[in-house]
């Protein structure tokens, strides 16, 4: 990825062509699959998915920004504890729908170390 910026010093531009290569591939393979667009879009559940395709956009483009201007021993760590937050939040809000398990709090603990190998240079 770093590399990747010769040829393309923007982190938004890179984001956006990623993005439309992504949209092309997936609306060229949907005619293969059994899934559908619904036929009524709620407005609910529409805008939370666009305000979460909004914020992923945001954190992909904060990420490419941070690999373009800092160094990835530093950037990398700090992205792979996103992955303690996302099972703590599952715990917190999702405990009925999805159970966070051993297995589970072991991989996440288990990232954390291999991030924390990165940094110490091991």
């Amino acid at each position: 990825l770093k590399s990747g910026f010769f040829w393309l010093p923007s982190a938004p531009v890179g984001m956006g062509v990623a993005t439309v290569t992504a949209l092309f591939l997936l609306l060229v393979i949907m005619p293969f699959t059994n899934e559908r667009l619904p036929k009524v879009w709620e407005r609910h559940p529409l805008l939370i998915v666009i305000l979460g395709g909004v914020f992923n956009a945001l954190a992909a483009v904060f990420f490419q920004s941070a690999v373009k201007g800092g160094r990835i021993v530093e950037v990398i760590p700090i992205n792979r504890l996103s992955v303690l937050l996302i099972i703590f939040f599952s715990w917190l809000f999702f405990r009925k729908q999805e159970a966070v398990t051993f297995r589970v709090v072991l991989g996440g603990l288990l990232s954390v170390a291999g991030a924390f190998a990165i940094v110490s240079g091991r």
